[in-house]
């Protein structure tokens, strides 16, 4: 959604493809979303689907969706990203909601169901929430694809859910600002980074999916390959307008209480 704020004030500039000649090599599962639907402007090179990663010998029940992180059995047990959108998405995604609600009325009754989340809450932690679930300290937990692939990893017997009230999903694009200085070596660089073999790299490097069809034969983690279908009920963080400050008043005092 700042990809799109950005192209709409006219801070980003259309793509010159010529000068990318690896641009063919885009995965079209992760073009012509709405920030840019004419793949005018962006390139795309990793992409996440936040999911919920629990311990199964701490919990004595199956975790099917973000409703389960309010349960009584999880008090001072779980760890989430410290990310406004992320969190207060989840809580109306367990209300039939969108992740994009606007209307104060019903954001005021996710304000409500999210702070009976708090007695749950162990830890926010935007950056490194895998060490909890890694170290055992945390029996469950909201986090972005890299770490929960990076969790998975340290402990095989850690289990993913992918949640039955409908999943979020963002994708990392490069794009050149209109008024850089040096769009030459810009181009020169996606091109680059749109080399089969060296997107690999990248998405092995990061743990987030990749974006890149030319990179699949020389993927080895199969956790970095979009599973077919994942995207069809998928939905995008979007920008909320002036509801923004309702989402951002909504956290502040969730994390204060």
């Amino acid at each position: 959604y700042i990809i799109d704020i950005a192209v709409n004030e006219g801070l980003v500039a259309k793509l010159d493809k010529e000068q990318i000649p690896n641009f063919g090599n885009i995965n079209p599962e992760f073009q012509g979303k709405f920030y840019d639907e004419t793949n005018e402007y962006t390139v795309p090179y990793a992409a996440g689907i936040p999911l919920i990663i629990y311990n199964p010998s701490m919990i004595d029940f199956e975790v099917t969706g973000y409703e389960d992180l309010w349960r009584d059995e999880l008090a001072d047990s779980v760890v989430v990203v410290d990310d406004a959108r992320n969190i207060i998405g989840i809580t109306l995604k367990t209300m039939g909601k969108s992740f994009n609600e606007t209307d104060p009325a019903v954001l005021e009754q996710a304000k409500e169901k999210l702070m009976g989340l708090k007695k749950n809450i162990r830890a926010f932690d935007y950056s490194t929430p895998y060490n909890l679930m890694i170290s055992g300290e945390t029996s469950i937990g909201y986090m972005f694809t890299s770490q929960v692939v990076l969790a998975t990893k340290e402990n095989p017997d850690l289990k993913v859910c992918f949640p039955k009230e409908g999943m979020g999903f963002g994708i990392d694009s490069v794009f050149v600002p209109s008024a850089a200085p040096n769009s030459e070596n810009a181009y020169k660089f996606i091109n680059f980074i749109l080399d089969g073999e060296r997107s690999a790299r990248i998405s092995e490097e990061t743990m987030y999916i990749n974006c890149n069809s030319a990179a699949t034969p020389y993927i080895t983690e199969e956790a970095l390959i979009l599973p077919e279908g994942a995207l069809d009920e998928a939905e995008f963080i979007q920008d909320v307008g002036d509801a923004t400050s309702i989402y951002n008043d909504i956290w502040t005092e969730f994390k204060m209480s």
